[in-house]
């Protein structure tokens, strides 16, 4: 099969009417993944004269991202354009737009193009925009003191009533706020080049390979820093923090990382050596390291964090069939999971028992209903009892958060991810045309 190149952000998808007769290969997907981690990549098709784009599906072999242009995606001859994005949890990152063009051809003659504006196209651009509304407005503070919210129905931001501070009579200036977030760094703006010949973009430091001799440059940022690095090249480097702490990377097989998060007193030093390339695929500062210490337990409490079982649960009697793992328990009589507050769970039994069971704020789940799900408060610890006969229960997802009040209030745009998500999945897998 034809693989075609993209040139000058063109892509030629064939003539009128082929169907899967070529591919073309998407390059930015593998640069998007070394950059910022696993997510998803999604392809948005316009064609020729249509109101709205349509998701496309993709294909991944051994790494590389095609797609094969169908007959729907070549129905229509002309000029038309497309769209990568690509989503990691709340980052996305779009490329620019390319071109696509579809010769003429004479067709069958029997039928009509497909119609692309199907309401569930609608839908899932309608959910995806709700999804990127919500992620780019980040709850703020406002002049009350309070948290705000961005709601994606009203196109505003709403009053949650509840304290940044956690109390009252605490609250802080705004000032005192903006130095607190912690804040994306830019490289260029701080780094300083003290020997060598060293590339630097807003987060990577490239063009440094070749040659024997080492090359510097010292990061000018004191403060609570929070950064991670990827390095890659044949050889290593240094980084000096706080003046004694001399951390190493030195790695033969080409591809290294390096974490950090903590008080930084004087500018960072990095000595490297014989090195393709540094990319930071996080580097976040803030002047205020005390005052954020101060508030981090709190804004921790509003976000979602998976339940490790080992940590909160007991059982009343010792028993050698007892066992838990992080997302495990089997066992013998009755066993308590000390978690309160929002959570949102799914267990799956491995295997049927009408004994074994589980107690969340009263109602008793017998493990012979099937997947047991719940969302919402837990008031008291969660109980339950279980049978040595019974193989256990898999919790395949067990989150919470303390601030389930705030977490209610933010937490919409979820919802309209995995409509989305749902959508795609159906349409892909042909129950909606």
């Amino acid at each position: 099969m034809h693989t075609i190149p993209i040139k000058d952000d063109r892509i030629f998808l064939g003539r009128q009417g082929e169907n899967h007769a070529r591919r073309v290969l998407f390059s930015k997907p593998s640069r998007w993944r070394a950059q910022f981690g696993e997510g998803r990549v999604e392809l948005l098709h316009q064609r020729s004269g249509d109101d709205a784009p349509y998701p496309v599906v993709l294909t991944e072999e051994n790494g590389a991202t095609y797609w094969y242009p169908s007959s729907a995606d070549t129905a229509i001859a002309g000029e038309g354009k497309c769209e990568l994005r690509y989503r990691v949890s709340d980052v996305i990152v779009k490329s620019s737009l390319f071109r696509t063009t579809v010769l003429q051809s004479l067709g069958d003659g029997s039928e009509e193009p497909p119609e692309v504006a199907r309401p569930w196209v609608d839908q899932v651009l309608d959910a995806a925009e709700k999804v990127e509304d919500a992620t780019t407005h980040q709850p703020v503070i406002g002049d009350n003191g309070n948290w705000y919210v961005w709601e994606f129905e009203s196109g505003e931001y709403i009053d949650t009533g509840v304290k940044a501070s956690g109390g009252e009579g605490n609250g802080y200036s705004k000032e005192e706020i903006n130095n607190m977030v912690l804040k994306s760094v830019d490289l260029t703006k701080v780094t300083t080049v003290t020997e060598g010949e060293i590339e630097i973009t807003e987060n990577s430091l490239t063009g440094i390979t070749g040659g024997v001799s080492w090359k510097k440059c010292v990061i000018n940022l004191t403060g609570y820093v929070d950064f991670e690095f990827e390095y890659r090249g044949i050889e290593g480097c240094y980084i000096t923090i706080n003046g004694g702490y001399r951390q190493s990377v030195w790695e033969n097989d080409g591809r290294a990382t390096f974490s950090y998060k903590g008080v930084i007193n004087e500018p960072l030093l990095l000595e490297i050596y014989a090195t393709e390339a540094i990319y930071f695929t996080k580097y976040n500062t803030t002047t205020d390291y005390e005052l954020h210490n101060k508030v981090e337990e709190e804004i921790n409490s509003k976000i979602l964090k998976t339940v490790d079982l080992t940590k909160v649960t007991t059982f009343g009697a010792t028993n050698e069939s007892n066992e838990v793992t992080f997302d495990f328990i089997k066992g013998s009589g009755k066993y308590t999971i000390n978690v309160v507050g929002y959570v949102e769970l799914e267990i799956e039994p491995l295997s049927s028992s009408s004994i074994a069971n589980i107690v969340i704020n009263g109602v008793t789940y017998k493990m012979n209903e099937g997947v047991v799900t719940f969302k919402g408060v837990v008031n008291e610890t969660i109980t339950g009892r279980l049978s040595n006969v019974f193989e256990g229960m898999r919790f395949k997802k067990f989150v919470t958060s303390t601030d389930y009040e705030l977490h209610n209030k933010v937490g919409d745009f979820d919802a309209a991810l995995d409509a989305a998500i749902a959508l795609c999945d159906k349409y892909i897998g042909g129950e909606i045309e």
